[in-house]
């Protein structure tokens, strides 16, 4: 294999491979990039002889990219997100006009809580930037690299999350901070008696990793962890509400998602009987982004909608 000119690379074909490797298929990549298949598939042509690799190998499952391709991607998108940035910083910013797509990592609960407020406002106002959420898969016990993974490579252009409070892999801002409380059928008798005792009597569900108010949960009880009876377990917060209703079981939930369940689900959040600390929430990014103006834009608009507010009290029942 003779050494490759990178000069020689049309930067237009760049732009068709990452597509080609975030999407996973010449359909999805062309309709990422506004281009037929036919052109799609043209480019890679091109790109393959170029680099005299096929990059892309068919399998029952779909495309597969070689390992050439796979040691690209990471580079690839780094330079066309650097360049993109600068042009991005020599010019203003207009939400009204701008077309750009933002990309943000959030977990499902995140996304739950942030993106109907997020696009009623773009909606509202006549916007005509566009937003898309990626639940990146965060069931791990080191979401710090997953995020860092995801954000280094382009994939996000912020991520919104519950993270440790310092950490030098990214630039970060509180959006704000959510109780934890007790939620609960309307009609279980516990909504007028949580004692700590009552509490660990009761049946509990348990919502697992990338959640973290079940450990918040665990350490907040210390000794009496064990004395609780977990009965079921979810994989989000977002089964809790079809758990709960109409049955004695009980969950710690955050106080944001809470309110939302309490007025549609016929449930009730009491304070817990215990302390628990808050949840933060905050807004990360690449330090590469940090003075791109269309990222400080979403930034500051998240944070409008978001207003820090005095530590709310739970649900009241009624």
């Amino acid at each position: 294999m003779s050494k490759i000119d990178v000069s020689k690379l049309d930067l237009n074909l760049l732009k068709v491979f990452v597509a080609l490797m975030q999407e996973g298929s010449v359909t999805g990549a062309g309709e990422r990039l506004g281009l037929a298949q036919s052109s799609i598939s043209h480019a890679l042509a091109r790109l393959r002889t170029s680099l005299d690799n096929p990059l892309f190998v068919r399998t029952t499952h779909g495309m597969r990219p070689t390992p050439l391709a796979a040691m690209l991607l990471g580079p690839a998108t780094r330079a066309l997100d650097e360049l993109q940035a600068v042009l991005d910083r020599a010019q203003p910013f207009d939400p009204a006009t701008s077309t750009r797509e933002f990309r943000l990592l959030m977990p499902d609960i995140v996304e739950f809580l942030v993106m109907p407020r997020l696009l009623r406002f773009i909606h509202q106002n006549g916007y005509a930037v566009k937003v898309a959420s990626n639940r990146h898969p965060l069931r791990t016990h080191q979401p710090l690299r997953t995020y860092r993974d995801a954000l280094e490579a382009g994939q996000a252009d912020l991520a919104v999350a519950v993270l440790p409070e310092t950490h030098r892999d990214f630039v970060q801002r509180l959006l704000f901070e959510d109780p934890q409380v007790c939620m609960m059928s309307k009609d279980n008798p516990l909504r007028d008696d949580l004692t700590l005792e009552n509490y660990l009597g009761a049946r509990h569900l348990a919502v697992d990793l990338p959640a973290i108010g079940d450990s918040m949960v665990r350490r907040a009880l210390g000794a009496n962890a064990h004395r609780r009876k977990v009965v079921t377990t979810a994989p989000n917060y977002l089964v809790a509400p079809f758990v709960l209703s109409g049955t004695d079981i009980i969950a710690v939930l955050p106080l944001a998602i809470a309110e939302i369940f309490a007025e549609t689900a016929g449930l009730v959040a009491v304070p817990l009987p215990f302390k628990v600390p808050p949840a933060s929430v905050r807004i990360f990014w690449h330090r590469a982004l940090h003075d791109d103006a269309g990222c400080q834009w979403l930034r500051s608009t998240l944070a409008d909608l978001f207003p820090r507010r005095a530590p709310a009290s739970p649900v009241p029942p009624g």
